[in-house]
């Protein structure tokens, strides 16, 4: 079957329409998504308690290491091992 000029034009001029209404949708479920990511990150992050934020997690790691982590003590177990590590290093003048 063929088209005229004409029938093309108005088939492509549809398919153009379309997407373009396909792609507004996606972009905007694409920004409604990433609304809703950053506020469940905002969400957490807030929920970190103030005390822990210079907390290094290379420092958190190294806690883990030896013991199993419970919040309520985290920061506390972290600055007895910088301690710890200082006192090392005063004594044997390196670290482990």
């Amino acid at each position: 079957m063929a088209y005229t000029r004409k029938q093309k034009e108005a088939i492509l001029h549809h398919l153009r329409t379309e997407r373009n209404k396909i792609a507004k949708r996606n972009e905007e479920l694409k920004k409604k998504l990433a609304g809703q990511t950053y506020q469940r990150v905002m969400r957490r992050l807030n929920g970190v308690s103030v005390t822990l934020w210079d907390v290094k997690l290379k420092d958190i790691f190294q806690v883990e290491r030896s013991q199993k982590l419970v919040a309520k003590t985290l920061l506390k177990d972290v600055q007895d091992m910088k301690r710890k590590l200082q006192h090392d290093i005063k004594r044997n003048g390196t670290h482990k």
